[in-house]
């Protein structure tokens, strides 16, 4: 069964399921396939480039903010589009990104060995992932996601930028 033939039949009974997997890998879980439009999308874009890259780690608000104030902090990354900047603010220090999957890839540090950070809306957003797979096939090797986002960054309370600031301020 193909996994959009899969996404299909469980999206008809959205209480009694926990996960989609493709190749084993979890995709979404609970009723949120709906909800995420995945379902009338065939699983595509958005579906398929949210699947975890296990080479790819995760952080929460409060283990990127600590890593934040160390020695060594990750250069972190916003992938959210300007709508999700304006409403939502920035991680204070973060590197705005044109596009998840087009950004200047100078932007990165250029020790392929650095800690990078990647970041976008909340747990449902697949910009980040997309944004790190970059970077890995760039040829970086310390690559994380902040899945909670910018979401949650400010709901663990954490401080954030207005985008009009940072702009005059770039």
């Amino acid at each position: 069964m193909s996994a959009v033939t899969h996404a299909s039949r469980i999206a008809r009974r959205p209480r009694k399921w926990s996960a989609i997997l493709v190749a084993g890998v979890p995709l979404v879980s609970g009723a949120g396939l709906v909800g995420a439009g995945l379902v009338g999308a065939g699983l595509v874009g958005a579906g398929l480039g949210c699947a975890r890259d296990p080479s790819v780690g995760e952080m929460t608000p409060v283990e990127l903010s600590a890593a934040m104030s160390s020695s060594a902090p990750p250069a972190v990354f916003d992938a959210n589009g300007d709508r999700v900047r304006r409403n939502e603010g920035i991680i204070p220090g973060a590197t705005l990104l044109e596009s998840a999957r087009g950004y200047d890839l100078a932007k990165l540090p250029a020790a392929k060995a650095d800690h990078v950070v990647f970041y976008c809306a909340n747990t449902w957003c697949s910009a980040a992932r997309t944004a790190a797979g970059r970077a890995r096939e760039a040829g970086h090797t310390h690559v994380s996601v902040l899945p909670a986002g910018i979401k949650g960054w400010k709901a663990a309370g954490f401080a954030t930028d207005a985008l009009d600031a940072r702009l005059a301020a770039d």
